[in-house]
């Protein structure tokens, strides 16, 4: 017997690879999922290591367990339905989770992809923002794609308060490198490093 975490994707692979190795005439496969409420309820008597949940902030802050209906009740029939179709294709590239705030880049029908973003809270979504030109009835496509990844692979999410004390350890000349590397690829970026040159004391604005 064994436990795992799985979105409804990771599920089907699973079960399609166990009936493919299994004898249907003498083996017997049983699958047992947990509501959030008895998740809740589980009891641990040892000590060893288990897979951290990814929508975990801390021993305080757990991230909502959006479902695919919240999302599909923001939007229109057809921004869910091709946002759905872009999740499949694989469109949403570099995912992020910082504190409560999901971004992304979205491929779309622009040459270069569309920044998404979505700030959560502790009850569902608070709001979201794309930079695609999108002005109608509810979120975008982009944005749905963007919420069914935090929804089916949040593990795919790169956690900056992971990376911080990585980061807090590595030579200030890798630092520097970083930085050097990241206004190359967003120039934007410049304006924002020479503020803080200027007035070291002022937090650094996206």
């Amino acid at each position: 017997m064994f436990e795992a975490h799985l979105n409804n994707t990771q599920f089907e692979e699973l079960r399609h690879a166990v009936n493919g190795v299994i004898d249907p005439s003498q083996d017997s496969v049983r699958y047992y999922t947990l509501c959030s409420d008895c998740i809740d309820q589980i009891e641990e008597s040892a000590d060893g290591d288990v897979t951290s949940d990814p929508k975990q902030l801390s021993s305080d802050k757990q991230l909502p367990d959006l479902t695919p209906h919240q999302v599909r009740s923001r939007c229109t029939e057809q921004s869910y339905e091709r946002g759905v179709a872009y999740f499949f294709a694989g469109a949403i590239s570099n995912p992020v989770l910082q504190d409560w705030t999901l971004s992304a880049r979205c491929e779309g029908t622009d040459i270069r992809p569309y920044r998404t973003s979505a700030e959560l809270e502790p009850a569902g979504i608070a709001n979201t923002r794309c930079s695609c030109p999108y002005d109608w009835e509810g979120d975008c496509k982009h944005i749905v794609a963007l919420l069914l990844t935090y929804i089916e692979a949040p593990e795919t999410f790169h956690r900056i308060e992971d990376l911080l004390p990585t980061l807090a350890m590595k030579p200030k000349s890798n630092l520097l490198q970083i930085i050097s590397m990241l206004i190359k690829r967003n120039p934007k970026l410049a304006s924002v490093v020479q503020a803080y040159v200027d007035d070291p004391d002022t937090p650094p604005q996206p």
